[in-house]
């Protein structure tokens, strides 16, 4: 112990204890949160807000109709130049920005995506969910909450 002088740890109750109790008996030795923990815990604290969690379930289910179709996805990358939307992870908060940051970045792309010829003559332009997503990425109130 007699080298060290930082330990950083998450926030989880069992972490803080034991660096209370490590502080106490070694006092040249210092701790602190791990930062990306307590970034997650934000990210996670503000997911949970109605408009944060409404606005990712929508790009949630654009990006993910987008990619479970593999014609859809073709098309996407002709509009995008090849630049595809991230996808969000299940476990992680900071994808579902990430995935909020990368759809804003192809905002244009994605609204000429879905009144294109292409779109308008497919069978999926037809269908509900497409119906849906269309409507949804024309939205200017959608794309005023993702950014």
């Amino acid at each position: 112990m007699a080298n060290v002088v930082h330990v950083i740890t998450d926030n989880a109750s069992n972490y803080v204890l034991f660096a209370k109790l490590l502080e106490e008996k070694h006092k040249t030795i210092f701790w602190t949160p791990c930062v990306a923990h307590c970034i997650y815990l934000m990210l996670k604290d503000i997911g949970k807000l109605d408009w944060v969690k409404n606005t990712v379930d929508h790009a949630k289910s654009i990006t993910k109709f987008i990619y479970n179709h593999s014609w859809v996805l073709s098309l996407i990358g002709r509009h995008t130049g090849g630049r595809y939307i991230i996808r969000p992870a299940i476990t992680r908060f900071a994808s579902h920005f990430l995935t909020l940051q990368s759809m804003l970045s192809q905002h244009r792309n994605l609204q000429k995506m879905f009144s294109s010829d292409d779109w308008n003559e497919s069978q999926w332009s037809l269908k509900k969910e497409g119906k849906y997503l269309k409507k949804k990425v024309n939205e200017e109130i959608f794309w005023e909450k993702v950014g």
